[in-house]
């Protein structure tokens, strides 16, 4: 027997991971996805703030898609080398890339004088990376993207 609505029929569920320590922008960009896919899916999402956080949730739980800003996800032990950061954050990125049916959606804020900063990202595996800020739509698009 079918159900008489769509309403009725198992959503596929989907777990969101966001790396970022800027949690109002993490709650923002779950209710912009949220609200744009519940018809299709039904959500959770979690938010880290250290790339440590970050592994060990990659090894404790299935995640379908992580969104990290990579230039706001705090790093252990603390760096202020922006070029060691940048290499800590790319070897995460690798590092989630392993995980198989792993997507990742690179976002970043550094300062443009690394002209080669998408292309490391692209390298590293990242599936989508946008420069921040991003428009909401295209960050939506890229995660309904990583569920087929």
């Amino acid at each position: 027997m079918f159900p008489a609505d769509k309403s009725e029929i198992a959503k596929h569920s989907i777990h969101v991971l966001f790396g970022n320590h800027v949690d109002t922008i993490n709650r923002v960009y779950a209710r912009s996805i949220e609200n744009a896919l519940k018809h299709k899916y039904t959500f959770s999402f979690r938010s880290c703030f250290t790339n440590d956080e970050i592994l060990e949730r990659s090894r404790q739980e299935k995640i379908d898609v992580y969104v990290l800003v990579l230039n706001n996800i705090m790093i252990l032990p603390a760096s202020d080398d922006s070029e060691s950061r940048k290499t800590i954050v790319l070897d995460l990125v690798r590092h989630l890339k392993e995980i198989p049916h792993a997507t990742v959606i690179a976002l970043w804020g550094w300062n443009f004088e690394d002209l080669e900063i998408e292309e490391k990202i692209r390298s590293a595996g990242a599936d989508f990376c946008f420069p921040l800020p991003v428009d909401v739509k295209v960050l939506v698009e890229a995660v309904e993207m990583c569920l087929y």
